[in-house]
């Protein structure tokens, strides 16, 4: 048997080309390629190939900004569904709605209702407040206006001092004259005339006093009114603080929004898994994704990475693109190389290759004639040949 699976191996070592048997000698043990050097033979150094060779990887076609997984909050009912696979949505579009929104609306529309009739009553109060304010300060300008009353009774008591010290010095007079000149009489109005000014003089007096007090008195009770009046717009606006209520009624808003199916973004529905009706589980709702942006994410064996570099030329082939493409293949080039090394998710149909291979993944923008053609076949394994780089 061993003797049969050599002479095989040399039959097929000569049917190679002479380059090619040169080649592969180079890797046979004891057979180190030699140069004549005068009689004697002397061992030569193999010199590697410096020839640049391209660098081929399996991968998958992806919209550049992924597969987007629309779903909800679990044990929700899928009340209606308003799009199906291949439709173009836009960002913000209503896609669909669950069971759980005719409740979400009426503790929505509640709330907006009590907000609004707590406005009105709020700003009836504040009229009412801003009235008694004004009446307070109408007050205080009266009783403030009142002095001016206590003013010109003091120039009536100045008035009836004059008179009463005039009359004084007019019955000094009268007693000093004799009785010829000045009867009994005369001095006894006299004497009556200063009694008079002297008890207009006091009943002046006590009047303004009592003025005094009053617009004291007044002006005390204006300013208490007009401080009770304003603590009472601080009431008002205490009583009818809407914090909690405007917390509550953006809590109703937000699990209102949660209710519908909402676009995330522009794109393509990619497939609808669930139907109206279904319970709300783990699984997406449906799967979308903007298809105006395309690439390909190759699986690069670690040892060729370094051969790599960004903007560098690659083209892509599989037998499921559509004629012309089919030969000819996709074009795009290298936007990014990735950091880390993993396991490739890409499985070759050749069943010898090796399956402990590690990778580096590669993204590759395509251009935009190739994303047309490829926006129809998303998640499709292609071949992917990147230009030929040297070491």
């Amino acid at each position: 048997m061993i003797a049969a699976v050599l002479v095989a191996a040399g039959a097929i070592f000569l049917l190679l080309s002479a380059p090619a048997r040169e080649r592969l000698a180079g890797y046979l043990p004891g057979s180190a390629t030699t140069v004549e050097s005068g009689p004697r033979k002397s061992e030569a150094r193999r010199i590697p190939s410096v020839e640049p060779r391209q660098v081929n990887a399996l991968g998958w076609l992806e919209p550049a900004d992924g597969i987007l997984q629309v779903a909800a909050l679990t044990g929700e009912r899928l009340a209606a569904l308003d799009v199906k696979k291949g439709d173009v949505v836009k960002k913000g579009q209503i896609l669909g709605r669950l069971d759980s929104r005719s409740l979400r609306q009426l503790e929505h529309d509640a709330l907006v209702s009590e907000r609004d009739e707590l406005g009105k009553r709020y700003k009836a109060e504040k009229q009412v407040a801003a009235a008694r304010i004004g009446a307070a300060k109408v007050a205080v300008e009266r009783a403030q206006s009142l002095e001016s009353e206590s003013t010109a009774k003091q120039r009536e008591i100045d008035l009836l001092v004059a008179s009463r010290d005039s009359t004084r010095k007019d019955l000094a007079r009268l007693e000093n004259l004799s009785f010829d000149l000045a009867s009994k009489q005369d001095r006894e109005r006299q004497s009556l005339a200063v009694k008079k000014s002297e008890a207009e003089l006091a009943a002046a007096e006590a009047g303004k006093e009592r003025l005094e007090q009053a617009n004291r008195l007044n002006l005390a009770a204006a300013k208490a009114e007009l401080a009770a009046a304003e603590a009472g717009a601080v009431q008002v606006e205490a009583s009818f603080g809407s914090a909690a209520l405007d917390k509550k009624l953006e809590l109703a808003t937000a699990q209102l929004a949660r209710s519908e199916i909402v676009a995330p973004s522009d794109g393509t529905i990619l497939e609808v898994v669930m139907k109206q009706g279904e319970m709300i589980d783990t699984r997406p709702i449906l799967q979308m994704a903007d298809l105006t942006r395309m690439v390909c994410v190759a699986e690069v064996h670690e040892t060729e990475v370094k051969r790599l570099h960004v903007g560098q030329k690659v083209q892509i082939r599989s037998a499921a693109l559509a004629s012309p493409y089919d030969d000819m293949g996709l074009v795009g080039e290298v936007d990014e190389i990735g950091r880390m090394i993993g396991t490739p998710m890409s499985k070759s149909v050749d069943p010898f290759a090796a399956t402990d291979r590690h990778v580096v993944r590669v993204r590759c923008r395509l251009d935009a004639t190739s994303t047309k053609v490829a926006s129809g076949l998303v998640n499709l394994q292609v071949d992917v040949v990147f230009t030929a780089a040297k070491e």
